[in-house]
């Protein structure tokens, strides 16, 4: 499952890296670019929720299977259409790309808790958020050493043919997930089963992770475009960048659980990203320096240290949700967490493409993104405090 899904990842960073700025340069704005995120992120949101209530008690290979057939080749009438210029079918093919992505996203948490040994837990959920990391490293090194060999046949748009055809290989690990453990029975009735779960431990896990999402999406996608429009860098400098960065995501992802065994959730949750929110603030900041040799070099140094730094407290806040909300709440936290992502990324990416359209600088958006993420983590803080009040109760009792 977690080869499947790096390989899918792949794709998914090539999309990360180029797509934005191949469209920029076919003519299209930043507001536009933001519709077509959204759309993505709009089926994503739609599917999310129910997937968690229908996998409940079922099979999760044959949702791994289709995604690993469907995604490859959504991504190619993707890159089709942007060389069509229609606008309505690169909308709705964005829109079912998210839907054949979302297959895989939802259902990869519960296949883990459902399969992984307890004392494996941290060190799988690491893995998998570690996929994301390499799928991108891979898709950076081979849009910068093609467009290397010569930038004229391997332009943005056939990296992104290139790349999507290699997404097929997700298949052959897709097909060969033989045995997987299904322990609840299915719920005949949806509405019945909704009673089921404790949706005041749900909401109250799940909200700050609401806040750092919607904070994330003014920011995440369009970083490209930030060091494509203040910082001069094309396609092919950002890829290089974003593959150093992701080299150093995968590096201290490996640690995760060292880092949680050592410091606890307690220190190192708000560590890293109390880090991660400084360094985005200073990076921010030099869109007021920019045309200076050093505000370039800051940026980018800044984006280097940011992304590991702050990627390595999500794998260690899921792992936190997971086991606060219980076993019997985990497939409808996983759907919804997912949902959360990219809901907030249909939001933020229509506030996005507002506020570039009314010719907002980034710093100001990305100083939101800051705000955002230093109220999450107030409320992380929090729910930790009282994950740990009731591990210390449960184990005096």
């Amino acid at each position: 499952m977690i080869a499947s899904e790096a390989v899918l990842q792949v794709v998914n960073g090539a999309f990360l890296l180029v797509l934005a700025i191949y469209l920029k340069n076919l003519g299209y704005s930043d507001t536009e670019n933001a519709k077509f995120v959204s759309y993505r992120f709009l089926s994503s949101m739609l599917l999310a929720a129910p997937m968690g209530l229908l996998i409940k008690g079922r099979k999760l290979i044959p949702f791994f299977k289709w995604s690993a057939i469907l995604t490859p080749i959504l991504s190619i009438l993707i890159i089709y259409s942007t060389e069509l210029q229609k606008d309505w079918l690169i909308s709705l093919l964005m829109f079912l790309w998210g839907v054949s992505f979302t297959m895989n996203q939802v259902c990869k948490l519960p296949f883990i808790m459902r399969n992984c040994a307890p004392e494996n837990l941290t060190s799988a959920i690491t893995l998998n958020y570690a996929t994301w990391s390499f799928g991108a490293i891979i898709a950076g090194v081979i849009i910068s050493v093609l467009s290397t060999i010569d930038a004229n046949t391997f332009n943005d748009k056939n990296l992104l043919y290139i790349i999507s055809f290699l997404g097929f290989v997700s298949m052959y690990f897709a097909f060969t997930i033989s045995k997987e453990l299904v322990e609840d029975e299915k719920s005949p009735n949806t509405l019945k089963s909704l009673k089921e779960y404790d949706w005041k431990i749900v909401i109250k896990a799940l909200v700050p992770t609401f806040i750092l999402a919607t904070g994330a999406g003014l920011s995440i996608p369009f970083m490209n475009l930030f060091f494509n429009h203040v910082h001069g860098f094309s396609s092919a400098d950002y890829s290089k960048l974003g593959s150093i960065s992701f080299v150093l995501v995968l590096a201290l992802n490996l640690f995760v659980p060292h880092f949680k065994d050592k410091l606890g959730y307690k220190k190192a949750i708000p560590l890293f990203q109390g880090a991660g929110i400084f360094i985005l603030i200073v990076l921010a900041l030099t869109e007021f320096f920019a045309g200076n040799y050093w505000a370039v070099i800051l940026a980018a140094f800044c984006f280097l240290a940011r992304q590991p730094i702050m990627s390595t407290a999500q794998p260690m806040t899921t792992d936190l949700i997971m086991k606060y909300v219980g076993k019997t709440n985990q497939e409808l936290v996983s759907a919804i967490y997912s949902t959360i992502w990219n809901g907030t990324f249909v939001v933020s990416a229509f506030i996005f493409g507002i506020l570039r359209k009314y010719d907002i600088q980034y710093v100001y958006i990305f100083l939101i993104t800051a705000l955002l993420y230093i109220i999450g983590l107030t409320m992380y803080i929090f729910l930790i405090l009282e994950f740990e009040k009731r591990y210390t109760d449960t184990e005096n009792e």
